[in-house]
C-alpha cells in the first residue's frame, strides 16, 4: 500500500476527528487517488489515537503532518475533505492545503436548521422508540407482534443520531414499515394513546 500510494497521482484526503463508544477519540485518513491506471480508488491510512492530546488545529495539524509523511504523500495532497468546525479548518491553514467542506456536513446541517419545525413530531416518535428500547417486555411483545417468516428476522426500531440527518429519516421510515406491528404491541401494552399517535403521524 505504501509502494501504491507513492506512485499514485495527486490525491485527496478526508480527514474525520471521532468518539468510539467507549469515548475515545480518534483521528482517521483516507486517501481518495488515482493510480497510473486511472482507476479511483480509496483507502484508509491511518487511525491514530487522541486521547491524550487536546484537539487544537497546532496538535492536528502536527498528528496529519506525521501521517503525511510516513506515507511519503505530504507533497501530493491536493485538499484536505474535514466538517467546518474552526479547528479543522485552521488545521488545514497550518499544513498550506486547501481545505474543502465534507458536503455531507453542510446537507446535515441545512437539516438541522429545517428539523425544528417537525420538532414535536421527532420528540414523540423518539420517545416511542426509547420506550422499547428500554423494555425488555415492549420489545419482546413488538417482536412477536410482525408475525415475520420462518427464517427471517423480526425488523428493529432505529434510534436518531444528532450529528446525522438521516437518522431521523430512517427513525421514521422504520416507524412507517413497522406500523402494524407497533400499534398492536401498543394496545396490548395499554399505550393506546401512543398507538393513535403513531397513526396520526404516519396518516398526516
Amino acid at each position: 500500500m505504501h509502494k501504491e500510494c507513492q506512485r499514485c497521482l495527486p490525491s485527496i484526503a478526508p480527514i474525520l476527528a471521532w468518539t468510539s463508544l467507549a469515548t475515545e477519540s480518534y483521528l482517521t485518513v483516507t486517501s481518495h487517488y488515482i493510480d497510473y491506471a486511472w482507476c479511483l480508488k480509496s483507502a484508509v491510512l491511518s487511525t491514530k489515537p487522541l486521547n491524550e492530546i487536546s484537539h487544537t488545529a497546532e496538535n492536528l495539524s502536527k498528528a496529519l503532518n506525521e501521517i503525511f509523511i510516513e506515507w511519503q504523500i505530504d507533497n501530493k495532497i491536493v485538499c484536505i475533505v474535514t466538517d467546518n468546525a474552526a479547528n479543522m479548518i485552521k488545521t488545514c491553514s497550518l499544513l498550506q492545503n486547501r481545505h474543502m467542506p465534507c458536503f455531507a456536513h453542510l446537507i446535515n446541517l441545512v437539516v438541522q436548521d429545517s428539523l425544528p419545525c417537525v420538532e414535536n413530531v421527532l420528540k414523540k416518535v423518539k420517545s416511542t422508540v426509547t420506550y422499547f428500547k428500554s423494555s425488555y417486555v415492549a420489545m419482546e411483545t413488538f417482536k412477536k407482534e410482525q408475525n415475520t417468516n420462518e427464517g427471517s428476522a423480526p425488523l428493529k426500531l432505529l434510534q436518531e443520531a444528532p450529528t446525522r440527518w438521516n437518522s431521523s429519516f430512517y427513525m421514521i421510515q422504520r416507524i412507517n414499515q413497522t406500523s402494524e406491528a407497533l400499534n398492536r404491541a401498543l394496545l396490548q401494552l395499554k399505550k393506546g394513546s401512543c398507538a393513535s399517535f403513531i397513526r396520526r403521524v404516519l396518516h398526516s
